[in-house]
């Protein structure tokens, strides 16, 4: 079984800044990647206009959230600012059989989840699942890494974040952890507390952390992958048969 490799981002609110870091590694790496986006922002276009590159939406289903005060009202906000989106990963990993129906219904052109996380597990696969009315094929990525859940395991080591798994081996990172190289949740904790309840999209440029962290762990990781990621999209459509692209 081969390794399908996949650079993903939760931009989870963060300033135009932390994306374009993002994305100039990724760039320089000559790496694709898939961005989950949560507001409206100059970096989007940026984005758009780069090949290598995929943006999909992150809706935030949870209570108070900034999206809306139904479900349905989060997806059709979210579809405002990327309604070119085929892929999702909820904020949070919300998720349930009826709120993912309803994203069937609401978003047709949602094509793949990637709302499991299922933290350094070999031998991962796409998985068709038929919901909405009628129902209709919602295709779903495990993933099996991400930085602000690795900040808390015992033994970590962000220069060699996780191995090489065969199957789906998907990874995520947010642009705030890798622009500030954030290495714990106590650190993320700060920079919010920095902020005084203002939005995260306000935090200004600083310099990153020194020490090996979220961004030691993306530089390691593109490196390993060379040339060979896909995005998210590239993923399910060569599962479908609709494009070449080697999968386990």
């Amino acid at each position: 079984m081969s390794t399908t490799w996949a650079i993903t981002f939760d931009i989870d609110w963060a300033p135009d800044w932390c994306i374009a870091h993002c994305a100039q590694m990724c760039r320089k790496a000559q790496v694709p990647a898939t961005f989950f986006a949560t507001h409206a922002a100059d970096a989007l276009d940026d984005l758009r206009r780069d090949p290598l590159f995929e943006i999909g939406i992150h809706p935030n289903f949870l209570a108070g959230s900034s999206h809306g005060a139904t479900p349905a009202d989060v997806v059709e906000h979210c579809l405002t600012f990327v309604p070119e989106a085929r892929a999702m990963r909820t904020h949070a990993l919300v998720q349930s059989s009826p709120l993912l129906a309803l994203v069937c219904d609401r978003a047709p052109t949602i094509t793949t989840d990637v709302s499991v996380l299922l933290p350094d597990h070999p031998g991962l696969r796409p998985t068709d699942t038929w919901l909405g009315t009628p129902p209709r094929r919602l295709t779903r990525l495990p993933y099996l890494w991400e930085d602000a859940l690795y900040a808390d395991w015992p033994d970590r080591d962000w220069a060699r974040p996780c191995p090489a798994r065969h199957g789906l081996a998907i990874h995520n990172f947010h642009p705030v952890w890798v622009a500030c190289n954030l290495d714990s949740n106590a650190s993320y904790r700060r920079l919010k507390e920095e902020l005084d309840g203002r939005p995260m999209t306000e935090l200004a440029r600083r310099r990153c952390n020194p020490d090996p962290g979220a961004g030691t762990a993306l530089s390691t990781l593109l490196s390993a992958i060379g040339r060979g990621g896909q995005t998210i999209s590239a993923i399910t459509d060569a599962y479908l048969g609709e494009a070449p692209c080697a999968l386990p």
